[in-house]
């Protein structure tokens, strides 16, 4: 019976077009009605064709093997996040994997298995997003821990060890035992900033610099602003090599206001600038020129620092050298150090005026970088 009296009818979306769509045209497209005996033909058609094995009969796994096979697509989830390592790698990784989920699950329907589908699919990419969320703070975590190491002893290289240094250059030059002893107190001070210096870099913002002794950077400040900032202060520190200097070529760094520069590279910059006017402070005997310029030359700008002192004493790369190169592959350039004739020593870093986008995206990523 198909009268509406009886209210025999059922909604389906499984078919295309039932007797009642037939008649009422198109006017419940989406959802079709259909007849109770329309129904019946169908289940009693399936018996038929599976009696008759034109159609497999469905059957479906036990509860405790669809536990495992969920358990399973988890696990892909997250080794794929640990594998890949790369969010745009894990979101294609996952996709594949998620057509694979649904291709099996097709093919095993059409063989007469029904496996489970959406909570396999739900495994997958539940285990593989979390993971992916704590993988990434881990890397956070990590990366931090490895810059505030860096930061420590760029604090402890760039103030008491170069302090030191001195001391030792100069042991057997102290006449009198107050020079040596004011030495000695003032590389005291300097060990103890280092505890305020890396407190200061924990709690506060990543775009401050802080300097050996009271001097804070703002990074977000012009890079010619800072740089200034750097070469006054390092020249009023008391060091053998700034004694003798007679003469200075005033820097000028505006030109650089014409490139935008991230705030760790204005930190590289501005450490580069200390650590080479430093080496003159520290290695410079008898120098009596100091030449800091900032200059253009074809595509590159060039950051020099010329003395007339006695040249470069040791070959081997130290620590300074390696921060220089660290800072010149940021910037797309590259650092030398070299003597003059007669000599001298020219310590200079030329990075170009555009810098490689690929380079930029590779650094915003805190990739490997060389010497690590």
């Amino acid at each position: 019976m198909t009268a509406p009296s009886v209210k025999d009818v059922f909604f389906t979306s499984a078919l295309r077009e039932t007797l009642s769509s037939s008649q009422m045209s198109k006017l419940i497209p989406t959802t079709q009605l259909i007849y109770g005996v329309e129904v019946q033909a169908y289940a009693v058609n399936q018996l038929i064709d599976i009696a008759f094995k034109r159609q497999p009969q469905l059957k479906v796994w036990a509860d405790p093997w669809e536990y495992v096979w969920i358990a399973l697509w988890g696990l892909l989830g997250i080794a794929l996040e640990i594998l890949l390592q790369s969010p745009w790698k894990s979101v294609l990784g996952l996709v594949a994997a998620t057509a694979i989920l649904i291709s099996i699950s097709f093919f095993s329907l059409m063989l007469g298995w029904w496996i489970p589908l959406i909570p396999a699919g739900l495994a997958l990419g539940g285990a593989g997003l979390i993971t992916a969320f704590l993988e990434r703070n881990l890397r956070f975590e990590l990366e931090y821990r490895r810059v505030a190491v860096e930061r420590t002893y760029e604090a402890v290289h760039n103030g008491p060890l170069q302090h030191l240094a001195v001391i030792l250059r100069n042991l057997d030059e102290y006449n009198s035992p107050t020079e040596l002893q004011q030495q000695l107190q003032l590389l005291s001070e300097e060990l103890r900033d280092i505890f305020q210096y890396m407190r200061q870099e924990m709690l506060t913002r990543s775009d401050k610099l802080y300097l050996r002794g009271n001097l804070i950077l703002d990074l977000q400040a012009p890079i010619s602003e800072l740089l200034y900032q750097v070469y006054n202060y390092t020249l009023e520190v008391q060091a053998p090599g700034f004694a003798e200097i007679q003469t200075y070529i005033s820097p000028d760094f505006e030109i650089l206001k014409r490139n935008h520069f991230s705030a760790e590279q204005k930190r590289g910059l501005c450490l580069f600038l200390q650590e080479a006017l430093w080496n003159v402070g520290k290695h410079a005997m008898g120098a009596t020129r100091l030449d800091v310029m900032c200059l253009r030359e074809a595509n590159n700008y060039v950051l020099r620092i010329t003395d007339n002192g006695s040249g470069i004493i040791s070959r081997r790369e130290g620590q300074g050298t390696k921060q220089a190169k660290i800072i010149a592959w940021q910037l797309g350039g590259r650092f030398q150090r070299r003597s003059p004739p007669p000599k001298g020593t020219i310590c200079e870093l030329i990075f170009p005026m555009q810098r490689n986008w690929l380079r930029r995206i590779l650094w915003g990523g805190h990739l490997a970088r060389p010497g690590r």
